[in-house]
């Protein structure tokens, strides 16, 4: 009887979907606000009933929307732009975050709230939604624009820094007080994950995935990719973060393999499937009435966010230089919260530190934010002509002077053969480190599942945890030996600024020599001091402890050379990786010509784009269609140009898919 229960609330859920995203789709509204309306009309807390008897199975089939929905993304994501939208991504996401949290607890002491539920409130309202914009953009065709990189790049930022903020609130509720080691130690933590997944990824997932596609077998192909993903996703939750940060990762990886088109085409059914199932079961949680009792805090909170966020995330971009059109439509696509608010305003909740208010007004601004947010991504092109259009001369020749400059001094950093050495160095003293902090805490976290597996080796009490610190330890011993001679390199390097070489004094060569040992000194001293911290639940006794370093050393000794091959061929792989062609642009180009399709439209004369100039339709930027020719009267006009002017009765021939031509039509209506 509960499976059929099961299949009634699935049944019922696909079809009023399907039902409201046809009508949706048939007014060319976005289908993501249609999924949202769905859930509210079948909800428990819409009159007369609720169709949904069963909504524990329904979030269940939710989590695998959200699974692959932020999978789907993660295959968009190409850590080859990472680089590129790094500086812009780190400081319009702090820059962001920080104002959010502080305008939300000024709005809540103003609402007359108390000041725990006005900081819940600033946190709820700081990370905007990595899901709904991975929806909006992939529904407008805009993912791989150049803004969106950008605004992915943000988005994940935040939900770093609101897992941070997370770790602060739950100190908080839990103890009373802020504990600055426990956020720091959560941090690192997450760091040694995020690294572990991407390079461990990267040497592993495309190698693997290359091999089976030979087989030209789709089923063994797909069953893999879930495989990893559900894995990582596991791994994630195992950690205590969440689904979402594993199946992006994953994702991101799966995305450097040189079957993505056919993995890509494989995954978009599921993905289709349960992520409308995933914006149905946000819908199922708004109370209406609630949202009619608090109207006036949830519209005052909604236009904070979608205000301030389009400020502070424009602002972000644009002193990270990029252009104004650009930054305003991070800015406007930014302007949303999303699953974060859920999760902050829940805990609150589960904590006893908020009332049951609170979440009703994080769940409706987050709903409200969302209808609007997709609207305010499809104006962005033409507000962003249209201040373009109006601005002041001074102010565009400020802003491209400062552009100017930006740019200079990033090239007079990629020129300094210093700077790239020594960034190179340390980026990579970093990365084995987190690998370090990643490989411990593995071992620390299998010692803590006291599994039947180590009982065989417990000769005497704690040898178990011996036998893994030694495991561990010879597994990370390839990044320690790559870590001392990053150090020593990067010793020389100060060495010769502090003392330059050509002074060839007996005092000087002794300063410099002393320089880089204290160098190499300090950089062993820290990588020990992280291995004991790390390892502090595995350590054992200083006897077994001294033994154990003694070998450790004898296996360095011995096999120093060996240690530095297999780094280095690891790095080359990535290297390699990395310097190779795209997946997708190394694709054959017939996958694309297939999508191609033409279509001519005639111009009425009661059509908005009457009178415009085919620069003002913006229809390349906004559809992603092209107008190949303009037959008018008896005159054919191949190629027409942007400045070219719609007159009624044109016929006008538009190349593009067929959802890019559908979006063309609506603009020459």
């Amino acid at each position: 009887m509960q499976n059929i229960t099961f299949i009634q609330d699935l049944a019922i859920v696909m079809i009023v979907a399907a039902l409201v995203s046809i009508l949706f789709h048939r007014f060319n509204q976005p289908q993501v606000i249609g999924y949202i309306l769905a859930g509210i009309i079948i909800g428990p807390h819409t009159p007369p009933f609720s169709f949904i008897q069963d909504e524990a199975s329904i979030q269940t089939l939710a989590d695998l929307g959200l699974i692959f929905l932020m999978f789907s993304l993660g295959l968009e994501f190409n850590f080859r732009k990472l680089r590129q939208v790094g500086a812009t991504a780190m400081i319009t996401a702090v820059l962001d975050v920080v104002l959010m949290v502080w305008l939300g607890y000024m709005v809540g002491r103003w609402l007359g709230w108390g000041r725990i539920e006005s900081i819940f409130l600033g946190a709820i309202i700081c990370d905007s939604s990595t899901t709904l914009l991975a929806k909006t953009l992939s529904d407008l065709g805009w993912v791989r624009q150049k803004f969106a990189g950008l605004v992915f790049g943000i988005t994940i930022v935040e939900d770093l820094l609101a897992i941070a903020i997370i770790a602060l609130l739950n100190g908080l509720g839990t103890s009373g007080s802020v504990q600055a080691g426990a956020i720091l130690g959560r941090m690192g933590e997450l760091s040694a994950f995020l690294v572990a997944v991407v390079v461990l990824g990267l040497l592993a997932a495309p190698r693997l995935l290359g091999a089976l596609a030979r087989y030209k077998s789709d089923e063994l192909l797909l069953i893999t990719v879930l495989g990893l993903c559900f894995g990582v996703s596991l791994v994630a939750v195992k950690l205590q973060f969440s689904l979402a940060l594993g199946a992006f990762l994953m994702g991101a990886v799966t995305a450097e393999a040189r079957a993505i088109e056919r993995i890509e085409q494989l995954v978009a059914p599921l993905r289709h499937t349960f992520s409308a199932v995933f914006f149905v079961t946000v819908g199922l949680l708004i109370q209406p009435a609630l949202l009619i009792q608090h109207f006036g805090p949830i519209a005052l909170i909604t236009l904070l966010v979608i205000g301030a966020k389009a400020i502070n995330c424009t602002a972000g971009a644009l002193l990270t230089g990029n252009d104004p059109g650009t930054s305003l439509r991070v800015g406007l696509g930014m302007a949303q919260i999303g699953e974060f608010a859920y999760i902050i305003a829940a805990m609150g909740v589960a904590l006893n530190m908020t009332d049951e208010f609170l979440y009703q007004i994080a769940v409706s601004v987050s709903l409200l934010t969302t209808v609007v947010n997709p609207y305010l991504l499809r104006g962005s092109g033409s507000l962003a002509g249209f201040l373009k259009k109006w601005s002041s001369p001074r102010i565009v020749e400020t802003v491209q002077l400062y552009n100017n400059w930006l740019e200079r001094i990033g090239e007079g950093r990629r020129n300094s053969a210093v700077l790239r050495v020594t960034r190179r160095s340390i980026w990579i003293v970093i990365i084995n480190a987190a690998l370090i902090a990643a490989i411990f805490l593995g071992g620390a976290f299998l010692a803590g599942q006291k599994s039947l597996w180590l009982s065989p080796f417990e000769f005497w009490e704690g040898a178990g945890n011996v036998l893994i610190w030694l495991i561990c330890a010879l597994a990370a011993l390839p990044l320690y030996v790559s870590s001392l001679r990053k150090i020593q390199a990067l010793g020389m390097i100060v060495s010769e600024m502090c003392v330059p070489p050509e002074i060839m004094s007996g005092w000087a060569r002794n300063l410099r020599m002393l320089i880089t040992h204290a160098v190499l000194l300090l950089g062993l001293l820290g990588l020990g001091v992280l291995t004991f911290v790390l390892s502090a639940a595995l350590l054992p006794s200083w006897k077994e402890l001294v033994v154990l370093l003694t070998l450790l050393a004898l296996v360095m000794w011995m096999r120093w050379r060996g240690m530095i091959r297999v780094y280095a061929r690891a790095q080359a792989a990535l290297f390699d990786l990395f310097a190779r062609e795209t997946p997708r642009a190394s694709a054959p180009a017939i996958q694309s010509l297939l999508s191609v399709h033409m279509e001519t439209i005639v111009v009425t004369p009661k059509s908005q784009s009457v009178g415009k100039r085919i620069v003002d339709l913006q229809l390349r930027t906004l559809t992603g269609a092209n107008a190949v020719s303009i037959e008018r009267d008896s005159e054919t006009i191949v190629n027409p140009g942007p400045a070219e002017t719609i007159h009624p009765g044109d016929r006008i021939l538009l190349l593009g898919n067929q959802e890019q031509i559908e979006k063309a039509i609506q603009l020459f209506r």
